[in-house]
């Protein structure tokens, strides 16, 4: 099984942050059209989903994935890993993997 792991510090408070994780269709990895994800724990001592992707798109066969927030009232630090397979799965992933981080962290960030 491949990892690919994508983590940023970003400069709004971890629980602030975590609350828009948490909450239902905030994160774009969660909420694509015409792809079912299934929660499979949402723990929010450790500021941590946990998700798997059912009927994934060809090459991938199985994925799961973890967000986790951590920080203070200052910044948070947001870590994303996402367990693919086969490990060939990863290279066809890895750009699109940079695309779905960087639109999560848009929108647990944004002002609105």
């Amino acid at each position: 099984m491949a990892t690919i792991v994508k983590k940023a510090k970003v400069h709004f408070p971890a629980a602030a942050v975590w609350r828009r994780v948490a909450s239902p269709g905030a994160v774009p990895a969660l909420t694509r059209d015409g792809e079912l994800r299934k929660i499979l724990s949402v723990d929010h001592e450790l500021r941590r989903l946990a998700y798997r992707l059912h009927d994934a798109p060809a090459p991938i066969e199985d994925h799961a994935a973890s967000i986790v927030v951590e920080g203070d009232d200052h910044h948070a630090v947001v870590t994303w890993t996402t367990d693919l397979s086969p490990d060939s799965a990863r290279e066809v992933f890895a750009d699109e993997a940079d695309a779905l981080f960087a639109s999560m962290l848009a929108r647990v960030t944004s002002d609105h």
